[in-house]
């Protein structure tokens, strides 16, 4: 079978996750692509705001209010794959930069760096060791003038010049140890990092809700997380986690203890109820051929009977590969294999925060602005197991792990 993915480069043919926004795909077309009525406008409408000279984050901000679906929204309404875990609800600034460089937008395709190929566009300095990319002209519909794509890919060109030679490093964002980890605990939107000045700190990093920052109709209220009260509440909780690790390590039984034999025990009684419960259905379908074949009952009784046993083998069955998943699930957290243990066993109470190590043992941050904030840690829900799992063999809070199956009574029939 031939691989689209492969073909893409070097004849130009589209595939249907790779759509530029402002189209679709349609196995139809010549080349695979057509323009997309229901965002065609809102295409046009970023090219002709941003030659105005409005900056990019309103215009992000505009088309959010607008109900302009985000580039991977669309992507979602149509059915197609984007690499992010969810869609955007609204349009991100960085966003745009993409829109205003990219010729395809005037019809023509290109199989390389788009960057390079608008300073071909717009006859600007290219770099002497770029590659220069093949374009193919005319290759598709256009959505937007030439003119007008040379008028914004040439502004956007100079903004970028001026900004990369006017930032002085006394003002870029200090290093954060944290990478997309903090989260809004109220509309759990990403939490944006930003710059702010003050008098009494001076400037500082701090976090600020996304939905705020890009001036959102439902947006929370401004609440700023300095960066530097940040760390040493996360570097306490990863210490309590750690210590946490220590204590439940310690009480982790080998196989061979009384507490362990007594648990899995347990989980092995509820095995032989699964696999009783198989047999007597097994038995009380042996029991409805014979009546059948004496003739003690009708058709319409065997068949309706006999839907009900089969019914009955499909849950049975089901509970005897619960019964085998859960001692299995047993046998590999209550030990000192669990994942959680494993990811504590070479931790260092002197540790360092960094980038490295908070993305090693966190998986996620709600802030909240009225109570503490929320953390959750890499391989917690192991951690809940071994929990409940000890508390078991220690007989306490033994209510809390319910017992998965009771013993089914079928109804014995007379012959």
């Amino acid at each position: 079978m031939t691989n689209r993915k492969k073909l893409k480069p070097t004849e130009g043919v589209f595939t249907a996750n790779w759509i530029p926004y402002g189209y679709m795909y349609s196995p139809t077309a010549p080349n695979g692509i057509v323009i997309d009525p229901e965002t065609k406008e809102y295409v046009q409408y970023i090219f002709e705001a941003y030659i105005t000279g409005k900056p990019r984050a309103q215009i992000c901000a505009e088309l959010t209010k607008m109900g302009a679906p985000s580039p991977s929204k669309r992507k979602e309404q149509l059915g197609y794959e984007f690499r992010n875990g969810h869609a955007n609800d609204y349009w991100p600034m960085t966003t745009l930069n993409f829109f205003l460089i990219n010729p395809m937008y005037i019809g023509d395709y290109v199989d390389g760096d788009v960057t390079i190929a608008s300073y071909q566009y717009i006859n600007h300095a290219i770099p002497e060791d770029a590659k220069l990319p093949n374009i193919i002209h005319g290759h598709h519909e256009a959505i937007i003038s030439k003119d007008l794509y040379i008028q914004a890919a040439t502004l956007y060109h100079a903004q970028k010049d001026f900004r990369t030679s006017s930032q002085k490093k006394s003002n870029s964002l200090p290093p954060t140890p944290f990478f997309n980890l903090f989260h809004c605990g109220i509309c759990g939107r990403q939490m944006y990092r930003a710059q702010n000045v003050t008098k009494k700190l001076g400037c500082y990093s701090a976090y600020i809700c996304s939905s705020y920052r890009l001036r959102l109709p439902d947006a929370c209220q401004k609440k700023l997380y300095p960066l530097n009260d940040l760390i040493p509440q996360v570097h306490k909780a990863i210490l309590q986690e750690f210590k946490l690790s220590q204590k439940l390590a310690s009480q982790v039984g080998e196989e061979k203890s009384t507490s362990y034999k007594k648990t899995e025990a347990y989980f092995q009684s509820q095995i032989d109820i699964a696999v009783d419960a198989v047999r007597q259905n097994s038995a009380a379908y042996n029991q409805l051929e014979n009546r059948m074949e004496k003739g003690k009952i009708t058709p319409e009784e065997y068949n309706t009977e006999k839907a009900a046993l089969d019914k009955e083998a499909v849950e049975f069955s089901a509970l005897v590969v619960t019964a085998l998943e859960n001692i299995r699930t047993f046998r590999k957290v209550c030990s000192y294999k669990n994942k959680w243990l494993q990811l504590f066993s070479d931790f260092d109470e002197d540790f360092v925060i960094t980038r490295k190590t908070s993305r090693k043992y966190l998986k996620h941050i709600n802030l909240y602005p009225d109570k503490p904030m929320e953390i959750t840690f890499q391989e917690s829900e192991e951690r809940d197991k071994l929990q409940e799992y000890l508390s078991l063999q220690k007989g306490k809070g033994s209510g809390r792990l319910k017992r998965h199956y009771t013993r089914p009574t079928i109804e014995k029939t007379e012959e």
